[in-house]
Order: C-alpha cells, then structure tokens, then sequence
C-alpha cells in the first residue's frame, strides 16, 4: 500500500464503509422521490435533473469508496492490483459522465447539462458552480484524462495476453489512488452544491438538514 499505513489505512477503511452506508440510503430515496415525480409531476424538470444527477452523482462515490475499500482489504498482491484496476475504470467513466473529455462531449455531460443549470439567477451558487467548472476543468491526471487505452485494456480482454498482464503488474497503485482521490474531491463539492441546490429550491428542508 505503499506509503499508506497501517493505522491510516484502517481509519481510511472505516471512514469509507461509513461512507458508503450513509449515501447508499440516501440514493434508494433519491430513486424512490424519481418514480414519486414521475407519477405525480412529470413536468417539473429541474426536480427531475435534480434527482437523476443526485443518483448518479452518488454511485460515483459509491464505486469509489467500494474499489479503495477493496484495495486497503485486499491480502495478496493480485486482489490490490484487481482493486486498484477498478479504480483507474471508475475514474475515468465517473470524469467521463461527469464532464467529459472534449467541449461536444461536455455539453452532454451531467455537470453542463443538468447541474450547473440550476445555479441560474442565484448569485451564491452561482459562484460555487463557477468554482466547480475551474476544478473540473483544470483536473488532469494522466491516467483518467489521457490514456484511454488502459482504461481499455482495464475492461476488455487483449488478444494480446500481456497488456492485461503488464497493465496489473506495472499499476503504481500511489498514483492511481492519488488520482481518484483528487477526482472524489471534486465529486464532494458537487455533492455539497447539489444540497446547497436543494435548500435553494426548497427540495430539502434545512432546519432538518
């Protein structure tokens, strides 16, 4: 686990797993508030985006704290290096969806298509969601926003039997897990603005937040 140690790495662990239990309630009642609105207010739009971005949103964070948690848990050098393959795929898919890698794709992707819209006419989130497109734009991690071709040895099987064999064996699992982790970060904020969004909106009550 490289410099990560023992003592870190079961905090880390724990920190995690808490994580992971406290957002996977709060996505089921994201999807059951989705099925709600659909039934009973089909036009209201930006609720919809509200949700569905939410929803995703958090199965990124999910995918996240479950590869590390799989990586601190693992015991032989394979299952470190099978978690640590996870995390370079669930990186560069999340950044993928999130913001995408060219200005046509971006225009599709959660952030510019859905979030960011909704800071509109608010001069306080409109200066978070500023702040948020600096960071995405400004991320760079060579192996989430350049090498499209681990990413593809990462989920396919090669006819060529050793770039799957050279990709784990030559995996630097401290830059892999410092490059998810600069990219959660970012995850985090976006997490923190879309509940800044729904007190706004007045999706989310704040004397219960």
């Amino acid at each position: 686990m490289g410099d990560l140690t023992l003592k870190k790495a079961k905090y880390t662990f724990n920190i995690l797993g808490e994580a992971i239990k406290e957002i996977e309630v709060k996505t089921d009642d994201f999807v059951k508030s989705i099925s709600f609105i659909e039934k009973h207010w089909p036009d209201r739009i930006k609720l919809l985006n509200f949700y569905k971005a939410s929803v995703q949103l958090n199965l990124m964070a999910l995918d996240y704290c479950a590869a590390f948690r799989q990586y601190l848990n693992g015991t032989t050098f394979y299952e470190e290096r099978y978690a640590i393959k996870n995390l370079i795929v669930i990186s560069k898919e999340t950044y993928k969806r999130l913001y995408g890698f060219n200005e046509n794709a971006r225009k599709k992707g959660i952030w510019c298509k859905y979030l960011k819209p909704l800071s509109e006419n608010n001069p306080t989130l409109s200066n978070e969601a500023d702040d948020i497109e600096i960071a995405l734009r400004q991320f760079s991690d060579p192996l989430i926003t350049d090498d499209k071709h681990s990413r593809d040895i990462a989920v396919h099987y090669s006819e060529n039997y050793l770039e799957n064999y050279n990709l784990l064996k030559d995996l630097d699992a401290e830059v892999v897990t410092h490059g998810a982790t600069a990219l959660n970060k970012i995850i985090v904020l976006i997490r923190a603005y879309i509940f800044h969004v729904g007190i706004a909106y007045g999706i989310i009550d704040q004397s219960n937040a």
